[in-house]
């Protein structure tokens, strides 16, 4: 192949990557035109479990139309998946995040390089003015390596209504959860939100979705 094509080997540094394999009755070729898989970020130095995959976040992030006016709230940031992809997108008016974990906050520090204002904050109680944010996201427990379905029931409603609070007229809120139903439930139970698109997506072997909603 390499001979036909008259490319170089590399076995480290190479920029595409040709994969031969057998699949099904037939043989599979895949491709891959970067050194490395595009889930793996550059900014991310400081890893948790249940981090959200790079590229969803970007994702999110596209979702909600970045603007540079935005003020930009990331509710539980966990290490911070949504902040930095948001800053590479280009650093808005303000750019803001807020945990309970004060390891996650840690992580969050360092996968943003300091570019986000972070604070040590329930999702319940959020310490901002009312009508402060354009934007909101935030990547929801699903009750697998974070949270549970029990406490879930609770925490969603309260996190809806908070985050409704701190929202200005029209804002847009990205939120992905493998917690479909009770996301659903809670929002058919709330007047703050209207849902202006789901999409189901497929991350390894589960299928969460990311609903985008706009305040009333």
């Amino acid at each position: 192949m390499a001979s036909q094509t008259k490319l170089a080997i590399s076995e480290e540094e190479g920029d595409l990557l040709l994969r031969v394999r057998r699949g099904g009755e037939g043989w599979q070729v895949l491709v891959r035109l970067s050194p490395r898989p595009l889930a793996t970020r550059p900014w991310r130095v400081a890893n948790m479990p249940g981090a959200l995959n790079g590229p969803v976040a970007a994702a999110m992030n596209a979702l909600t139309y970045p603007q540079p006016t935005d003020c930009y709230l990331n509710i539980a940031c966990g290490s911070g998946s949504l902040l930095a992809e948001r800053a590479a997108v280009g650093p808005p008016a303000l750019l803001a995040g807020c945990d309970l974990n004060p390891e996650a906050l840690r992580a969050a520090q360092a996968n943003t390089g300091g570019a986000a204002v972070l604070t040590h904050a329930d999702a319940a109680h959020l310490p901002y003015p009312s009508a402060t944010f354009d934007v909101l996201t935030c990547d929801l427990p699903w009750g697998q390596l974070v949270g549970s379905h029990v406490g879930n029931a609770q925490l969603y409603p309260a996190l809806l209504a908070e985050a409704g609070r701190v929202a200005r007229p029209q804002a847009r809120f990205a939120l992905i959860t493998h917690d479909i139903r009770l996301l659903e439930q809670t929002l058919a139970n709330q007047t703050a939100w209207q849902t202006t698109e789901r999409l189901k997506i497929r991350q390894g072997n589960i299928q969460p979705a990311i609903f985008i909603l706009e305040k009333v």
